[in-house]
Parts: C-alpha cells; structure tokens; sequence
C-alpha cells in the first residue's frame, strides 16, 4: 500500500481473529492495495469514496477489461499502456 496515502502506518491490522502483516511503501500506486496469500499476490483497485459515481463505474469497467497477471495486454486484446 502506499503509505502516503494514509494518515497512519499501522504495521500490523486484527482481520477476524488474525493479525495481518502491512508492508507499506511510497512509489506504489495509491490506488490499489496488494494482498499475498499462499506466495500468491492479488492487487485490488481501491475507488475513493468521493470519487464521482459515473467515474467509479468507468474505472471498474476498466478493471474488468484489463489484463490479469497470467495474460499480457496482447492476449487481452488491449494495448499496452507505457
């Protein structure tokens, strides 16, 4: 997660009855948090609560069309962003 983008840092939060371990980090993408489990990472796209209803949706509808992380963008049938 990147730490910038939060008032705190907390090292570790209670999920359940389980205390996870936060890493945190300044050049990661503000909007999105990554979760591992199992060696296996999974990267949620986090929609700010103020965002506009209409641009919430067009980026959901974005998520939805972009690659996951066993395919390229070409196999996706989308260009590559640089």
């Amino acid at each position: 997660m990147n730490v910038t983008q939060w008032g705190c840092a907390p090292a570790r939060i209670r999920v359940g009855e389980r205390d996870v371990r936060v890493s945190w980090f300044a050049y990661t993408d503000p909007h999105a948090v990554t979760v591992w489990h199992d060696d296996k990472a999974t990267t949620l796209r986090v929609i700010p609560p103020e965002t506009d209803e209409r641009e919430a949706e067009l980026a959901m509808e974005a998520a939805v069309r972009s690659p996951g992380p066993s395919e390229s963008a070409d196999q996706a049938g989308e260009p590559e962003l640089t």
